[in-house]
């Protein structure tokens, strides 16, 4: 990657750079096959997070972070070629309202192509309302947990959240976490409440 500086400005000329496609670059993929249509918008929302997350943490390893900054959205296209999103992304990140396209707005743009806001919406509620099935055992609940809490951005910390999955638990299950933590407000994180849960499968 070369960089072309303005004779004028003396600033890098951006638009004249030429991209160079990294090996192991993250695609977006979305094979959302076989899942139920109750997990759909945890599923969508998990995996576009997650990728988000793999793209800046692989670019910000093969360029310095001003060039992340800067190049972030023209990579990102490449990146959305799986999904066959790349023209409409390309598109709408010209609008005058993502300025002048540094990584924070190129997430915000991501967030509304995706609709994002409406997605994790409906996870969180179903995250609140979140309790066992017949088939889970404190492993694969827990699991579930981490799925939602992961997809919905909410804070792992958040006492109202904690409270509510301890309310999920059965009577046993929840004198259970008492006895190992002693009081709910132990608790600090859903992170640590469900690690206690998958470690303990009888707990449900």
């Amino acid at each position: 990657m070369i960089p072309v500086v303005d004779p004028t400005s003396k600033k890098i000329n951006y638009d004249r750079i030429q991209m160079i496609e990294f090996d192991g670059a993250p695609k977006l993929r979305l094979q959302l096959g076989g899942i139920q249509k109750c997990d759909l918008s945890a599923a969508i929302a998990r995996r576009v997070l997650g990728f988000i997350d793999s793209f800046q943490n692989f670019y910000q390893v093969h360029l310095t972070t001003d060039l992340f900054d800067e190049l972030a959205w023209r990579y990102m296209g490449i990146a959305l070629e799986t999904v066959g999103l790349t023209e409409r992304f390309y598109r709408t990140i010209v609008y005058p309202v993502y300025g002048n396209k540094n990584w924070s707005q190129v997430k915000i743009c991501l967030s509304n192509i995706f609709r994002l806001p409406l997605i994790q919406a409906d996870v969180v509620e179903k995250l609140y309302a979140v309790k066992p099935l017949p088939s889970e055992d404190g492993r694969t609940y827990g699991d579930h947990i981490k799925m939602l809490l992961k997809a919905s951005g909410e804070d792992d910390r958040h006492p109202a959240l904690i409270s509510r999955i301890l309310a999920s638990l059965p009577d046993a299950g929840r004198e259970i976490v008492i006895n190992k933590f002693g009081s709910p407000e132990s608790i600090k994180t859903v992170g640590e409440l469900v690690h206690f849960m998958r470690s303990y499968p009888s707990i449900h």
